[in-house]
């Protein structure tokens, strides 16, 4: 009821609206404090979580009216103060900038001017920062920003440190990229650098030039002193290297006892073989190696591209590959420069190697055979397999066309193989059909009884390869032959240049009881104790020596020698490139038991008889 005269209702205190109105404000009122104390509770959770955090944490500023102004620091934790090596007095107040490596400043503050206009609202990266003691420290930085209802928020930043890790990353990237022995660039970094200085050449019409060095004679060093002593031979021509260069060059170890030199920003030519002549000047100064003094030898390959060329660093490389081939030929330790009619024969090789893989797969290579004579009796004691290319467009071609293209590549063992078994199956072919005379043979007394050997070359790629010992034990075993009646040829030449490293597989095959024979002797300079410690059992005398008998009494003086010196040894002895009686008579009055040349017989494709009619 309303009160006298006021026409307004009055409440008590039972009065159900007041009671429904102040229960509402006590909800409220309580929903309010439970608020309070959840922010309270995430408060201390924040504090907490920031404060024990093992990655620094920073409260940074954007009021430009706050200590610093934007990016100035508010709060940090004890983890970002042992990373910076700083106390909290000494960051708070101040700019994350200011502690960062001067080259990295205005970088910093350009992204904090970005965060404080809104441009952004994450950013994240590697920053370094100086610690009092002047040590570097880097860091993965991570800043976000938070906004507020009123004033421009603030941000929060993470410093991860990231020091030790990127050191060790660092350190595997020069792994992968230098030479672990020497410390120079290795053929990965080497491709970077050189197409780069290509590029800077082309745009600066600048010259660049390729130096390929390879150390002469290396293996005689592992051989005699040990590959410890090689190793510490080739760490002090990487320093002679350095010392050698221009600042402006780069020296890498390619591969082995090979090393590069890229030339770049050069006006001449002239200029690049100046470069190789202060190296070949500095590497091949002598030195102490393990009580010695060693003189190293060196060749260098010599390419050179100016600035209105287009070729690429493969092709340079290849050039000056070339280029060391020649300088090699011409007799090591010397330099030699990329010609035009060595770039003609080296897309020569390109084109017969290609052209000689296909004919493996089209079977268009041949086996001829040259007999080899008994001078006691005329009879014929073996041939010796010589293979032939029967070439779609240029016909027969003969071993000196491609021999050298597919010994420089993996294709010799492949062609080795494939003479190898064509011959003993020939060879298989003449057991069976008991040796008979054919036209090719009917000039020499073949014995009925005779059971003639083949001979067949053999490369020190294949020596080496470890596939040539299977190869023969499964092709005599497939043509029922004995070892004793295959006899493989290694030239002196090659002998020479691997001859430590094939004395395991050869004496291998002297064991299996195959004839090994040192072909061409007196053109590689064969040491006499190898000849003594190897297993040959035939020396073949090259036909150089032997065109001068009856001509030039040095080379007859030489041929004496020759075989005193195997029957000395006692081993078999082969004249090779017989033409006149005169040559064949001073050869058997002389002791030697074997020949092959013209005199008898030209190597022809039919020596194997044919085979009777049913």
């Amino acid at each position: 009821m309303d009160a006298p005269g006021t026409g307004t209702r009055a409440v008590g205190p039972d009065d159900p609206d007041l009671r429904l109105h102040l229960r509402s404000l006590r909800d409220e009122l309580d929903h309010h404090r439970s608020l309070t104390d959840r922010l309270r509770e995430e408060e201390e959770r924040f504090r907490l979580a920031f404060d024990v955090s093992l990655v620094g944490m920073a409260i940074e500023g954007l009021d430009p009216r706050e200590p610093g102004g934007p990016g100035g620091i508010l709060r940090v934790n004890d983890a970002l103060c042992s990373l910076l090596g700083r106390r909290a007095e000494d960051l708070v107040g101040h700019r994350t900038d200011e502690f960062v490596v001067p080259t990295e400043r205005a970088d910093v503050a350009a992204v904090l001017a970005a965060l404080a206009r809104g441009d952004l609202e994450r950013w994240e990266g590697q920053r370094r920062y100086l610690r009092p003691d002047g040590s570097e420290v880097r860091a993965q930085v991570r800043k976000g920003r938070v906004r507020t209802s009123v004033g421009a928020g603030y941000l929060i930043t993470h410093f991860e440190d990231v020091t030790e890790r990127h050191r060790a990353e660092q350190q595997l990237l020069h792994l992968a990229l230098h030479d672990p022995l020497t410390g120079l660039p290795n053929r990965y970094l080497l491709d970077d650098h050189l197409d780069a200085a290509l590029a800077r050449g082309r745009r600066d019409h600048a010259t660049t030039a390729l130096l390929f060095l390879d150390l002469d004679d290396f293996k005689d060093v592992n051989d005699v002193l040990g590959h410890q002593a090689g190793d510490e031979l080739l760490v002090v021509v990487g320093q002679r290297l350095r010392r050698a260069v221009r600042e402006t060059d780069t020296a890498a170890r390619y591969g082995g006892d090979e090393f590069v030199v890229v030339c770049e920003g050069l006006r001449a030519e002239a200029e690049a073989q100046a470069v190789a002549d202060r190296v070949m000047d500095s590497v091949t100064a002598p030195l102490q190696l393990r009580g010695r003094t060693i003189s190293p030898r060196l060749s260098i390959g010599i390419a050179i591209c100016d600035h209105h060329e287009s070729r690429t660093a493969e092709v340079l490389l290849s050039e000056a590959d070339s280029a060391l081939y020649e300088a090699k030929t011409a007799g090591k330790g010397r330099s030699a420069g990329f010609t035009t009619a060595l770039r003609t024969a080296a897309h020569r090789r390109l084109d017969v190697e290609e052209d000689l893989r296909a004919a493996l797969q089209e079977e268009e290579l041949r086996v001829h055979y040259q007999p080899i004579v008994d001078l006691r009796d005329g009879s014929v004691a073996g041939a010796e397999a010589l293979v032939r290319w029967q070439h779609p467009l240029r016909g027969l071609l003969p071993p000196v066309e491609f021999i050298d293209v597919a010994e420089q590549s993996d294709l010799v063992v492949d062609l080795g193989g494939w003479v190898l078994a064509e011959a003993c199956a020939w060879l298989a072919r003449w057991q069976r059909d008991g040796g008979r005379v054919t036209p090719a043979l009917r000039r020499a007394a073949v014995p009925s009884s005779a059971r003639l050997a083949v001979s067949v070359n053999a490369s020190v790629r294949q020596v080496t390869s470890g596939q040539l010992r299977p190869l023969v034990e499964r092709v005599l075993e497939d043509n029922e032959l004995q070892p004793g009646e295959l006899h493989l040829e290694i030239t002196e030449t090659q002998f020479m240049s691997a001859a430590p490293a094939i004395q395991r597989e050869m004496a291998a095959l002297r064991d299996l009881g195959v004839g090994l024979s040192l072909d061409d002797f007196g053109t590689g300079y064969s040491s006499l104790a190898y000849l003594r410690e190897l297993p040959f059992n035939c020396l073949k005398l090259d036909r150089s020596y032997v065109s001068g008998i009856g001509r030039d009494r040095g080379d007859e003086a030489l041929v004496e020698a020759v075989l005193a010196i195997a029957r000395a040894l006692d081993l078999h002895t082969v004249a090779e490139g017989v033409e006149t009686v005169e040559q064949a008579d001073f050869l058997r009055d002389r002791g030697c038991g074997y020949a092959q040349g013209f005199l008898w017989f030209r190597p022809v494709p039919d020596l194997a008889p044919p085979r009777p009619r049913a």
